[in-house]
């Protein structure tokens, strides 16, 4: 597996994590709010998704077969990941202008 498809793999990853995070957030809070929710959510799930898998890349290299565990472990972090940025935006207290 390649660099590249990992950083692919990482977007899809943030691309899933944005959705998941806006339609939890719209259960919550109103569409504006809900968005950057669902933002933070999917660079925060794209980030922590690619970087797991990018260091444990160089040990997984060449098996193709054994590849399953590395890739759930990564989509793990980025669940993780996801959940810490967009909650950390659901907990920032709202401005009122």
């Amino acid at each position: 597996m390649s660099v590249l498809v990992v950083v692919l793999l990482g977007v899809l990853a943030g691309l899933a994590a944005a959705a998941l995070g806006l339609g939890v957030a719209l259960t919550q809070v109103p569409m504006a709010r809900a968005r950057r929710v669902a933002l933070a959510a999917g660079m925060g799930g794209a980030i922590a998704f690619t970087l797991t898998a990018l260091v444990q890349l160089p040990f997984y290299a060449g098996a193709e077969d054994g590849i399953a565990v590395p890739l759930l472990i990564a989509c793990a972090a980025g669940a993780v990941g996801a959940c810490m940025t967009g909650g950390l935006i659901l907990r920032a207290a709202h401005k009122q202008t």
